[in-house]
């Protein structure tokens, strides 16, 4: 998929394999898009040199247990990403994602904060989402773990592409889509895509390093004609 613009063009594709470059492209891209993300601050303990090694985890696993996909400039640098987890799957679900991908972001954290990871902010992720969506259900959808975009290359379309490239996989499918939002603008921009609230949180980390509201969302998707 190309999308051209008066100024660039990009192309949306899906990730197969990942380079050590490309990995760093997307951990870059997805730093300076969440900057100022309340979210990432708690879940890192405030500290920016965790930022990278977060981001990097989550596409990790999501090409290890997901779909990747990336939209990339006419010099094919990563400016946008998403992973995708589909029916059946979810983050860290599998030995090769913890292996791979939790336990190297855990023995970065300090011992609080990974401790923090394990027996609070997951389990109560988890029972935010199932109490709100029904149990089951967040398994029975295209779920979007991670969508980001460089701040230069916002407002583009690129966050549109990449939501509507898995559209037209569910919509042969017949399989909904859900997301996680932790900032309100997003949650309107997730509403323009075709996404609705089901519920809401605040989630609170470790001493020192606050909260953060979380948003769930979902969106049916009609059958292909």
């Amino acid at each position: 998929m190309t999308a051209p613009s008066s100024m660039y063009e990009y192309t949306v594709r899906k990730l197969g394999t990942m380079s050590d470059d490309q990995l760093k492209q997307i951990e870059v891209a997805l730093e300076k898009a969440f900057a100022e993300d309340q979210y990432t601050a708690v879940v890192t303990s405030r500290d920016r040199e965790f930022y990278g090694t977060f981001f990097g985890s989550i596409i990790i696993a999501g090409l290890l247990g997901g779909e990747v996909y990336v939209a990339e400039d006419v010099d094919k640098t990563i400016v946008g990403v998403a992973a995708w987890y589909g029916p059946g799957r979810a983050l860290y679900d599998s030995l090769d994602q913890q292996e791979k991908s939790l336990s190297i972001l855990m023995q970065r954290f300090s011992h609080e904060l990974s401790q923090w990871w394990v027996t609070d902010f997951l389990p109560k992720y988890n029972e935010f989402t199932a109490k709100a969506l029904g149990e089951g259900q967040k398994l029975a959808s295209w779920h979007l773990q991670a969508l980001g975009v460089d701040p230069k290359f916002q407002r583009k379309g690129i966050a549109r592409a990449l939501v509507n490239i898995m559209k037209e996989k569910a919509a042969k499918e017949e399989t909904p889509l859900c997301v996680e939002c932790s900032v309100d603008i997003n949650v309107g921009i997730y509403e323009r895509l075709g996404f609705e609230v089901k519920g809401q949180t605040t989630l609170v980390g470790i001493p020192g390093t606050g909260e953060f509201p979380l948003w769930i969302m979902w969106q049916d998707i009609p059958k292909a004609a």
